[in-house]
């Protein structure tokens, strides 16, 4: 039986995969060590963790709130960059209709990180907020392309997108020097930052239930 999510302390090992329930997207653990989203069935890769040729041997859902691949030795190899000091057992890795991976602690998502080639999606699937290859990260009508916002950082090394626990969006080059950011940082940490790709085309970031930027249309 096919499954589209993990809970606190499962794990994948060499071969396993998650499937999304409408069956279009599958995240499989390959046997050459990497962890990839493909579209399914069509094996098209839209995301991967680039750990190809590692001695990755699992890749566990920890209660810290972090996704870790191990090798035989426990070794890490691979994480989401995600732990935190509180413990719970209501940590989720859940494959969405998508193509997304979104891990929630106790139902607040908290991995928010995207890499060159990954994007966010509207409920309604008629907005991309895309992460590009470039560097740029664009919110697109989909699937006319229609451009509505850019970051305007294409050619500037840009590596990593990340939403902070300072409420903070903020676009690192591999040497994680910042390029770009919201302006949206606050003195006060919170596990209660959202970033969320509207079905009307904007890209809505809070804290607390409170709105600290919007982009798009």
């Amino acid at each position: 039986m096919n499954r589209n999510s993990l809970s606190t302390s499962q794990e994948l090992r060499k071969g396993d995969f998650l499937m999304s329930e409408n069956g279009e997207y599958k995240a499989c653990f390959q046997n050459d060590g990497n962890f990839v989203i493909y579209k399914w069935p069509t094996s098209e890769e839209i995301w991967a963790s680039n750990t190809k040729g590692s001695q990755a041997y699992r890749l566990i859902l920890q209660d810290d709130s972090n996704l870790v691949m191990r090798d035989n030795n426990n070794k890490s190899i691979w994480h989401s960059g995600t732990w935190t000091n509180r413990h719970s057992n209501q940590v989720r890795l859940t494959l969405t209709n998508y193509g997304q991976l979104v891990l929630d602690t106790d139902g607040k998502i908290n991995w928010i990180e995207l890499r060159k080639g990954e994007f966010l999606m509207s409920e309604n699937g008629q907005f991309k907020a895309w992460f590009k290859n470039d560097g740029n990260f664009v919110i697109y009508k989909w699937p006319s392309l229609e451009e509505i916002w850019a970051s305007d950082t294409n050619g500037e090394h840009a590596y990593r997108l990340i939403l902070q626990d300072d409420s903070n969006l903020v676009i690192y080059d591999n040497k994680n020097s910042p390029i770009w950011h919201s302006n949206t940082w606050t003195n006060r940490h919170s596990d209660h930052v959202r970033l969320t790709l509207t079905n009307y085309g904007q890209l809505v970031l809070d804290t607390a239930g409170k709105t600290a930027w919007t982009a798009g249309q």
